[in-house]
C-alpha cells in the first residue's frame, strides 16, 4: 500500500495542513513545529524544498533539481548514488567525497540518509 502525502496552505487557518492518503481513507495530519523546521517556503508561503535530516545536513528533497529525488546541497548528487558508491568502497567516506569534489561531512550526510530510509522500508 503507498502512502500519499499533501502539503497545503489555506489563509483561513493558523498554519500549514499536512493530508495523509492511506488507499482510500484520508487523515488530517497537523505538522509539528520540528516538522515545518525541515520546508523551506517560498515569498507567497508555499513549500519549496524539503531537508528530511536538518537543515545542518545537506539532504534535501527540492522537485526543481533532479525531479525531486534526494541529492545533496548544492553540487545535486543524488543520495542514492553516493551511498551505493560508499558501500562499494567499504565505507571509504574520504575516497568519495575526492572523487566527488565535495566534503565528507557531505557524504557521510547522504550515506546515513539512505541507509536510514532501507532500514525504514524493511521494517
Amino acid at each position: 500500500m503507498h502512502i500519499i502525502f499533501l502539503f497545503y496552505i489555506e489563509k483561513e487557518l493558523p498554519q500549514p495542513q499536512v493530508v495523509a492518503a492511506f488507499g482510500f481513507s484520508i487523515v488530517n495530519l497537523a505538522p509539528s513545529k520540528s516538522f515545518l523546521k525541515l520546508i523551506d517556503f517560498n515569498s507567497i508561503g508555499e513549500p519549496t524544498k524539503w531537508w528530511p535530516m536538518s537543515k545542518e545536513h545537506s539532504v534535501v528533497l527540492d522537485p526543481k533539481r533532479k525531479f525531486g529525488q534526494p541529492i545533496v546541497d548544492p553540487s545535486s548528487i543524488p543520495t542514492q548514488l553516493l551511498a551505493m558508491t560508499v558501500q562499494a568502497e567499504d565505507k571509504n567516506y574520504e575516497r568519495v567525497a575526492d572523487w566527488y569534489f565535495i566534503p565528507i561531512k557531505i557524504v557521510k550526510s547522504a550515506y546515513e540518509y539512505e541507509t536510514s530510509v532501507i532500514s525504514r522500508l524493511a521494517a
